[in-house]
């Protein structure tokens, strides 16, 4: 194929992600978000914007779309920018928090036969909750008793994960946030 062919396919191929985006699918959405937020990407992996139709908040957009409709990745995507302020968000705790959680929630109902090695083991999100309700900001309360109970939560997830001394560590950061209360 000549250079103009595909840049012709490629057109063709963003036109009709946006059209399916429109329709809610999800893999759509999380596509054209990565392609805006120039993240790598399974879909139509040879497929780039060009830096003038690259637009992180359209991006931001696509990929909360995508999380509301259940996209593991990006709810954790989305929940990281808002935690780290990254892909021009504001950093916004509250926020992280609630997409943390629904992570969580989502992760927790696949069956032990999916492959969970895509995604962020579960005492790694546990532990970010808790480290964010210790300290508060950004629009989320300090829950010194609540991070405690996440630390502990992330502790037991850890060493059900053969990761003992990451457990221990959690523990303790349980014991610390308790005491700090």
């Amino acid at each position: 194929q000549s250079t103009g062919d595909r840049a012709q396919d490629g057109v063709s191929s963003v036109f009709h992600l946006e059209k399916a985006a429109q329709c809610g699918l999800s893999l759509a959405e999380f596509t054209l978000g990565c392609l805006h937020l120039n993240i790598y990407h399974d879909e139509l992996r040879e497929l780039q914007l060009n830096a003038s139709e690259i637009s992180e908040s359209k991006g931001m957009v696509y990929m909360e779309k995508a999380a509301k409709h259940g996209n593991i990745t990006a709810l954790l995507t989305v929940a990281q920018a808002y935690q780290d302020g990254l892909y021009s968000v504001e950093k916004r705790w509250s926020k992280a928090q609630k997409y943390y959680q629904a992570y969580l929630d989502v992760t927790e109902n696949l069956s032990s036969t999916d492959d969970m090695s895509t995604f962020e083991p579960r005492y790694q999100i546990l532990a970010k909750l808790a480290e964010m309700l210790c300290t508060g900001g950004f629009g989320l309360d300090k829950d010194s008793n609540r991070s405690g109970e996440l630390y502990s939560e992330a502790a037991e997830a850890a060493m059900s994960s053969m990761n003992g001394r990451l457990a221990n560590k959690f523990y303790m950061l349980a014991e610390e946030a308790w005491s700090s209360e």
